[in-house]
């Protein structure tokens, strides 16, 4: 237990760019991978010398500044720890970021996403007063955020390699014997630190750092490091947490975070395949009608060479009037399956980039999406092919939804690898074969496909109500259409979402014809469905619907599809689409 009452108090918070600076007594900013960013940034360049002028380096003294591309935020605490008396010996250390700090306040449980902060007023809203602190962390063993997840060890693999958090415990089960009652607890429990964001009593914070470095530096001994980034520091952060709020003769608090959330520019490249204009019309539509003001988009709609200005006459009217959002025809000769592989090409200074292909919608800005969904443990993420296990080692995605490394295209020459592997093997499952055992999968949460046996059982289960399982999907990202289409499946759960796209486009786009072949097929095969839905009449057969007039289809459809799907349905009739 710490005792005394005054408490010298020092809040390291980590640049690696220049941000709003937070800088008094305690709140002391540190410019991390100085070493590297000398020769990255150029010691001339305005923004290295505003980090260097307003704060101090991660590289004095024994540092490991160098490593920062992969230990992050960590080599700050390492630079802490071997440097101790340079911030002048302090009784409690603590650590944040640039734009993730803690809010003083305990009664506030989630973390709050900030826009367009007011630096007048954002102290004010931490609660944070300088004079206080001291106050604020007397008596206390150790101060930290707490996450919540479902699942620990679960959460971790859904978003970074599994092999790695596997040999992060081997190790710490190894050098650490003592831990081993406590990784199970830890790991199959949900309470997590995120951002290695504590504040810890000088003794304290001595046992972490001599725990954690040792069984990072025993880590990047047993892993190939390049292109890595220790993501599992945050893990092994909360594994010692655990083992503390264990200890009933620990004093601590949680507190939860403000995240400056900056303005972000989503590039997006979309294919559109000859005979898809509407597939593209649609896809763009509700990007755009779903897009917020707040972040801007770079939209690069690709094409055969010889369709340029076609495409850009049909498109025109979204190029023509988008608000933060810039929509550019490129012409290729890739074909759309080659086309991820090579974006770097065309795109060399661009770090990360969305690729659409086929029939998938927006249901949501991408703003946030495009921040959070990190690949940087791989070279692609998608959707997978079969069952959405994040445990498998060797995933395999479908094109149509992608977001790409393109950061580490450029550093592994995968360009150069797909054109040589076309002459050889040709363009089949081309993705999985040049990106092998460099493929994640987007996390569940973001998208909701309706081949993955995962969500058959949820969206076609007889217990649910077609209301219920559209609210589901209504807070995903991404709506897949990768197996049934929606153009043709009118009374299908997701194709609602469809329809209503294909209503707000441009007419030109509009020419769907709805045979009796697909009606026919609709029936049988949405039978079930149908008779999941309350109040429903019970359709036994095809010759059942025939013997229906168009007075008794009509009232079929309102009974079972609601007057707008009705309305549109008459239409159809009356014109001649639909028999």
């Amino acid at each position: 237990m710490v005792e005394g009452n005054k408490n010298k108090v020092k809040l390291l918070i980590c640049y690696h760019k220049p941000a709003y600076l937070l800088k008094d007594n305690v709140m002391t900013p540190i410019h991390v991978g100085r070493a590297n960013a000398k020769v990255r940034m150029g010691e001339e360049n305005p923004d290295y010398q505003w980090l260097v002028n307003n704060m101090i380096g991660d590289d004095t003294g024994e540092n490991i500044s160098n490593k920062n591309d992969y230990y992050n935020e960590m080599t700050a605490v390492y630079w802490a720890w071997k440097n101790y008396e340079e911030l002048g010996n302090p009784d409690y250390i603590g650590l944040m970021h640039y734009r993730r700090h803690f809010i003083f306040d305990e009664n506030i449980t989630d973390v709050v996403n900030v826009k367009n902060f007011d630096e007048s007023s954002y102290k004010s809203f931490l609660g944070y007063d300088e004079r206080k602190m001291s106050d604020f962390v007397d008596g206390y063993d150790f101060i930290a955020h707490i996450g919540e997840v479902p699942n620990v060890y679960q959460h971790y693999i859904r978003n970074q390699r599994k092999e790695d958090l596997d040999r992060a415990i081997e190790i710490v089960l190894k050098k650490y014997p003592d831990y081993e009652s406590y990784v199970d607890g830890y790991f199959n429990g949900s309470e997590s630190n995120f951002c290695n964001m504590c504040i810890f009593s000088r003794k304290i914070f001595f046992e972490y750092c001599e725990w954690i470095f040792s069984i990072l530096e025993e880590f990047e001994n047993q892993i190939d490091m390049a292109q890595k980034r220790f993501f599992i520091s945050e893990r092994l952060t909360g594994l010692f947490l655990y083992r503390l709020m264990k200890n009933k003769e620990m004093k601590y608090k949680k507190l939860p975070i403000a995240f400056l959330e900056e303005a972000v520019n989503v590039p997006i490249a979309i294919y559109a395949e000859e005979g898809e204009e509407l597939t593209t019309a649609v896809s763009l539509y509700s990007i755009l009608n779903n897009k917020s003001d707040y972040n801007s988009y770079s939209i690069y709609v690709f094409c055969e060479k010889e369709r340029v200005a076609h495409v850009e006459n049909k498109i025109r009217q979204y190029i023509e009037v988008q608000n933060k959002c810039e929509i550019q025809v490129i012409g290729t000769d890739d074909k759309p399956d080659v086309l991820p592989l090579v974006l770097d090409e065309y795109f060399p200074k661009l770090g990360k980039c969305i690729y659409i292909w086929g029939k998938v919608l927006t249901l949501h800005d991408l703003g946030e999406f495009y921040r959070i969904c990190s690949v940087d443990d791989y070279m692609a993420g998608g959707v997978p092919r079969t069952l959405y296990d994040p445990a498998e080692p060797d995933k395999i995605i479908n094109s149509n939804l992608l977001v790409l490394n393109l950061k580490r295209f450029k550093l592994n020459g995968i360009s150069q690898k797909t054109r040589i592997m076309i002459q050889t093997d040709g363009d089949q499952d081309l993705l999985n074969k040049v990106l092998k055992n460099e493929i994640g999968y987007i996390h569940e949460n973001f998208f909701v496909s309706e081949h993955l046996a995962n969500y058959k059982d949820k969206v076609f289960s007889l217990n649910e109500k077609r209301e219920e399982i559209q609210k589901y999907v209504l807070w995903h990202v991404f709506m897949v259409y990768d197996q049934m289409e929606p153009e043709f499946n009118i009374q299908g759960i997701f194709s609602q979402f469809w329809w209503d796209g294909i209503s707000k486009i441009p007419y030109e786009f509009q020419h769907i014809q709805v045979s009796e072949n697909s009606l026919r097929s609709l029936i049988i095969k949405q039978q079930y469905e149908i008779n999941a839905y309350k109040g429903v009449q019970k359709l036994d057969s095809v010759e059942q619907w025939r013997s229906y007039g168009f007075w008794g289809k009509l009232k079929f459809y309102y009974v079972n599809n609601g007057l707008k799907q009705t309305i549109r349905y008459a239409i159809q009739k009356m014109i001649g689409r639909a028999k």
